[in-house]
């Protein structure tokens, strides 16, 4: 395997695509989106469980390959009992992050794990897939307030 794709292809990522966090359906869950690429086949539903501005428990199940899946993990994991607010600057902090674009630290050092798509940008939707969906939602839920 080329160095390149070994990059690609970080301990953190394998590790959340081998033992994902709350990957589990949840059809009771307060809200569900659905995070999907027709082009490339990857979709997970996004299960969450908030009151009027906070992400309470968040859960997600489907498939897709292993950057998607890892990456909607680590954005399950890291949401979790956060703000509406808190969540929309750590979505767009992750989002400037991959695209490279972000001014200021990363917020978590598991996004470290996605620097190699800085790069190799063929890959960008699989790992920005769940995220763009859920700041979208949050962006949304925070204009009804």
């Amino acid at each position: 395997m080329s160095s390149q794709l070994n990059s690609l292809y970080h301990e953190v990522i394998k590790k959340h695509n081998k033992e994902p966090y709350h990957f589990e359906k949840v059809p009771a869950a307060t809200l569900s989106l659905r995070a999907n690429n027709p082009i490339c086949g990857d979709r997970f539903d996004l299960f969450i469980d908030a009151d009027k501005d906070m992400l309470d428990a968040l859960h997600f199940h489907g498939f897709g390959c292993a950057i998607s899946k890892a990456s909607s993990s680590i954005m399950i994991q890291t949401l979790e009992g956060k703000s509406y607010e808190e969540a929309i600057n750590i979505c767009s902090n992750f989002l400037a992050y991959i695209h490279n674009e972000l001014d200021g630290e990363v917020y978590s050092v598991d996004f470290e794990a996605f620097e190699a798509l800085q790069t190799q940008t063929a890959r960008l939707d699989c790992a920005a897939l769940s995220w763009k969906t859920m700041l979208e939602f949050l962006k949304q839920k925070t204009k009804q307030q």
